[in-house]
């Protein structure tokens, strides 16, 4: 998402410039050289007196334009300084802009417990790949793990209760997985027996415009969840560490307008160009973050390119708040494996998973850029 932010000048007038050595006592002084040149000009010149007035004239007239001109001046200023703010205010409101997430869930095979991987319990890291499986120790490919779907079918019951019509988007690597889940879904409808409950089921390619469709003019409409089923394979490719992901998002005058339990809000994203992004990262600091510290990275990148991200953000002004009892920089892979890098939405999940912290940076790369955004704990309805 581009941010076009136009860059506000600190002021709109041209500065006067002081006349060198220009002082209040400089202008007593002319006014008594005007004054000697008026009583001169009496003595000396008796029959002309009147025009002995020019001299304090000149000068009256030089110490009223110079004090219109600063009036006139402040009263720009003023009035600029004015408009400044309401373009600031403008553009911090629009940065602001923020979706609801109502519900969010993330499961992962069961030899990895969910808190390890927010809090990295030390001691609890594990490098092999795993996956769901199920009751006879079979495996199951399409990632519809029992308990999994049991945990969805409960959600898709009280979100039922909020809305009638309900749109889930399936992210999946590849048509078979996504046909089993779409299935599944239908089966669910049917299972929990909620009468007139409208589930559209749809593919979902890509996950930063799914969620840049939301500030847009035309954000989607009703109550919409991403369900995304995803292998993460380790560097042989012959093992591999499933993971599924839900996520529940809505509209904030939806949200308010019908009371839905808010878990958390995700704020207007912005894409980084590598070439801009000294000045893009600037922008988002201001205007986005506008002042408040950030607890958390969840940042599917490397480590180099992370540290990289977080230096540009700290060189920008942004602010990091380090707590020695919380991770600032989390590393997923460190309990599950290289992550796929099509994989966004499992870092937004436990970004929303993580209650400790409330304001928590997200992002991924993409073929324009790298995709930031924020997730800030709701910690109740808002």
């Amino acid at each position: 998402m581009q941010w076009n932010i136009p860059e506000v000048p600190a002021t709109l007038v041209p500065e006067v410039k002081k006349i060198s050595g220009e002082k209040p006592w400089m202008w007593a002084a002319t006014l008594a050289f005007a004054c000697c040149c008026s009583l001169l000009w009496i003595l000396l010149l008796k029959k002309y007196a009147i025009y002995s007035l020019v001299f304090p004239v000149i000068w009256f007239a030089a110490l009223s334009y110079r004090y219109i001109s600063s009036v006139h001046r402040y009263a720009a200023m003023e009035a600029w300084q004015k408009e400044k703010d309401n373009i600031r205010r403008k553009w911090t409101e629009w940065a602001g802009k923020r979706v609801a997430v109502i519900d969010a869930y993330v499961a992962l095979p069961s030899e990895i417990a969910l808190n390890d991987v927010i809090a990295e319990t030390k001691g609890n890291e594990r490098f092999d790949c795993i996956a769901f499986i199920d009751e006879e120790n079979n495996f199951e490919r399409p990632l519809c793990h029992e308990t999994t779907v049991w945990q969805l079918e409960e959600r898709i019951r009280s979100l039922a209760e909020f809305s009638k019509k309900l749109t889930v988007h399936i992210h999946t690597p590849d048509n078979d997985i996504y046909e089993a889940w779409q299935n599944k879904l239908i089966n669910m409808s049917e299972t929990i027996g909620i009468e007139n409950l409208d589930l559209v089921i749809m593919p979902l390619q890509d996950m930063s415009e799914f969620i840049n469709n939301w500030f847009e003019k035309s954000e989607p409409e009703g109550i919409h969840a991403v369900l995304s089923a995803w292998l993460n394979p380790d560097i042989d490719d012959l093992e591999f560490t499933e993971t599924v992901t839900w996520i529940v998002f809505s509209s904030q005058h939806l949200a308010k307008q019908n009371n839905l339990p808010i878990r958390a809000w995700v704020q207007r994203p912005i894409t980084l160009d590598d070439g801009k992004q000294p000045q893009l990262l600037k922008k988002y600091v201001d205007y986005g973050l506008h002042g408040e510290a950030v607890d958390a990275v969840w940042f599917a990148s490397s480590h180099e390119e992370i540290q990289q991200y977080m230096d540009g953000i700290k060189a920008a002004g942004g602010d990091w708040h380090y707590d020695r009892n919380s991770v600032l920089r989390h590393n997923p892979g460190l309990f599950m494996g290289p992550l796929a890098s099509e994989n966004q939405l499992l870092m937004l999940g436990l970004a929303v998973e993580n209650t400790e912290q409330k304001n928590q940076l997200f992002g991924w790369n993409t073929d324009n850029g790298f995709y930031m955004g924020r997730l800030i704990q709701a910690y109740g309805n808002v």
